[in-house]
């Protein structure tokens, strides 16, 4: 009965995690394919003087009073890493996510089955922590580096970025460290069933 539970359970979450993959996935061909451009909310530098204009206009940009600056025409790397102004997701973050949703139930697929301490969980769990932290100091770059510096060009110096300060991801790169240290303690219960084996 417990068995069947545990099953059930597992099964339910690799459903929610599979649907979580496949909306992940229309974000992504939505981003990719949309012909809106790129939004995303700024704010005005301190040194900077603006007229008392609607819309302020650059070469390949314009910015509404309301703090929008609006790409029309994005190219590759705008395109990829600007975040998306209704989900707030960049294209990377959302193939880290589609990714680990994988990663995750192939994890939860193989501890339903009888062997629990096995090598490629152990792999597994090692991969998601480091897919973890590879999101995080990439996003740590294109927020504190990529995302200003872009800004600061397309407008000429007068908007920053509305928010530069990630301090959530500097708690993925502790949560990718706990993970990669799970991963190690499986490794050496790994380790500890080979020598009861043995010993049996």
């Amino acid at each position: 009965m417990f068995l069947f539970k545990k099953r059930h359970s597992t099964k339910e979450s690799e459903d929610i995690l599979f649907f979580l993959l496949c909306v992940y996935i229309t974000a992504g061909l939505y981003k990719v394919f949309s012909t809106d451009g790129v939004e995303i909310y700024v704010q005005p530098n301190i040194q900077s003087l603006l007229l008392n204009q609607p819309i302020t206009r650059y070469q390949s940009v314009s910015i509404t009073q309301a703090g929008q600056l609006y790409i029309k025409n994005p190219n590759f790397y705008q395109l990829f890493l600007f975040p998306d102004k209704w989900l707030d997701f960049d294209l990377i973050t959302i193939f880290c996510n589609c990714v680990g949703c994988i990663i995750i139930i192939l994890i939860m697929s193989k501890l339903g089955q009888k062997m629990v301490f096995r090598k490629d969980i152990s792999l597994l769990i090692r991969l998601l922590g480091f897919l973890i932290l590879f999101h995080a100091i990439f996003s740590i770059y294109r927020l504190i580096v990529y995302i200003p510096n872009e800004i600061d060009l397309l407008t000429n110096h007068e908007f920053i970025p509305l928010r530069n300060h990630p301090l959530n991801f500097f708690a993925e790169v502790y949560i990718s460290l706990v993970v990669i240290a799970i991963s190690n303690m499986y490794k050496n219960g790994i380790e500890l069933q080979k020598e009861l084996d043995l010993t049996v």
